[in-house]
């Protein structure tokens, strides 16, 4: 009887493990799925019209109970207008720090040390911000874009240890560029976005109830 009670223990064990480790390979799966659909949709706007929309779309497929292609596509082709007008502002600052970047190049080392410096913080804070628009678009697609604006600029202030942590996430992505060039090839855009939604989506619910 103790035997039977055993080899049954160590069935429902074996059982447990086995339904842990498929549902580590359905989220990785998943994550692979969004991540190639969100290389798609940036190459479908050319990067630039496309990465904004993408992300949103990326967000919403994370979020549903079950990601497909046609979803994302929907979801793309939905915020593709709202997406590049509220990503706009970011793009031209981020090209604005591209090219500081470029001419602090030809500066005295003080002076050149500092722009870095000013251009390093602005650049976090705006990557910060484009992440909470990402998510404010995808979880309240009928805010206006000033609505959205006004969080993505606003809420982080609010809540620094989650802009923190929205932070962290992006830094890594840098850093797997950099170091592990093929993991950020895998995950560098669904993993973080699923991040930023468990973490962001929460004060857009609230921000727009």
């Amino acid at each position: 009887m103790a035997t039977t009670d055993v080899r049954g223990a160590a069935g429902e064990e074996a059982i447990g493990w086995s339904g842990r480790v498929m549902d580590v390979l359905g989220h990785v799966s998943r994550l692979l799925l969004v991540q190639g659909l969100w290389f798609g949709g940036a190459l479908a706007g050319l990067v630039v019209l496309g990465v904004f929309p993408a992300s949103v779309a990326a967000v919403r497929a994370l979020e549903a109970p079950s990601a497909s292609v046609r979803a994302f596509v929907a979801a793309y082709r939905e915020a593709f207008g709202r997406a590049n007008l509220v990503g706009a502002g970011f793009q031209v600052a981020w090209l604005v720090i591209a090219l500081d970047v470029a001419v602090s190049s030809s500066l005295p080392a003080g002076v050149a040390s500092a722009a870095l410096a000013a251009v390093t913080i602005v650049g976090a804070v705006s990557a910060v911000s484009a992440a909470y628009a990402v998510v404010a678009l995808a979880r309240a697609p009928q805010a206006t874009t000033r609505t959205v604006l006004r969080f993505a600029v606003v809420a982080p202030w609010l809540t620094p240890g989650r802009a923190l942590v929205v932070l962290a996430a992006l830094g890594a992505v840098a850093a797997a560029l950099l170091t592990a060039p093929p993991i950020a090839l895998l995950f560098g855009a669904s993993a973080p976005l699923l991040v930023h939604a468990a973490l962001i989506g929460p004060a857009v619910d609230r921000a727009t109830a």
